[in-house]
């Protein structure tokens, strides 16, 4: 049974019992009240609720007793690949984006997820995280927590044995699990390496059996129907003026 936080209130009665203070358990709430709007829609390519995600990343990183700071940026690690702000409707992080961010959260979350963003985590670069983790700083090297939580997560509730997708048959490639483990000794954090060897070995076991799948396996929005409807009305009055005023510069 997967031992984290799924839900928001399982993340504050988590915290509770880890003697958060009052005034910590109440920024990470006002946070999670925010980005209700931003995920509401999103889901992983499991199916799973983006939110449940994002709760659960948090929820590991307070297992260690991280800082506050260090659980908020794990509850909006992805807000700018996959957050709904209501404006500039493209991925990535911008000027306007990294502003509502930083009121949000203050300086210290907002840098963590900053350093988070930019972290390369790709073979090559995890490999080079785990050569330069003396020399990185503070702020970087708990962007490396978040990421290691964040795969903890994917990986502890078997979203990634349903098929194989871009998104988990990297973590196949020859060398790379054992790359990942070693940074996860540097970041002294023994409980997360074997939770992590536990499930590279079951994915590896099933890898063999797991179908694979047409789409990317990555996270994606579904709308409800009434949303859909409103878009489908919305869309339909904008085509309708620009017709008439089409027609009327025709008429003149």
């Amino acid at each position: 049974m997967f031992p984290f936080a799924q839900t928001n209130l399982q993340l504050f009665c988590q915290m509770r019992t880890l003697e958060y203070s009052r005034e910590e358990i109440d920024h990470v709430r006002s946070v999670y009240n925010a980005i209700v709007p931003l995920f509401a829609a999103q889901h992983r390519g499991s199916g799973k609720p983006f939110l449940a995600h994002l709760t659960g990343t948090a929820s590991i990183l307070a297992s260690r007793r991280a800082a506050v700071d260090e659980v908020i940026a794990g509850l909006m690690h992805a807000v700018y690949d996959a957050g709904d702000f209501g404006f500039e409707p493209v991925s990535g992080q911008t000027k306007r984006k990294a502003h509502w961010v930083k009121t949000l959260v203050g300086d210290g979350a907002a840098a963590r997820i900053d350093a988070y963003v930019s972290l390369p985590w790709t073979q090559d670069g995890i490999a080079d995280l785990s050569q330069c983790w003396h020399s990185l700083s503070p702020t970087s090297r708990s962007a490396v927590r978040i990421a290691l939580a964040n795969l903890l997560d994917d990986f502890s509730d078997e979203g990634m044995l349903q098929t194989i997708s871009n998104k988990n048959a990297k973590y196949l490639k020859a060398g790379l699990q054992e790359t990942i483990l070693n940074l996860a000794v540097l970041a002294d954090w023994e409980d997360l390496q074997n939770r992590l060897r536990s499930e590279f070995g079951a994915f590896n076991l099933a890898a063999e059996s797991l179908p694979p799948t047409s789409g990317h396996g990555f996270s994606q929005l579904q709308l409800p129907a009434s949303a859909k409807l409103k878009f489908t009305h919305r869309l339909q009055s904008i085509l309708a003026r620009g017709l008439r005023s089409l027609q009327r510069r025709l008429s003149r």
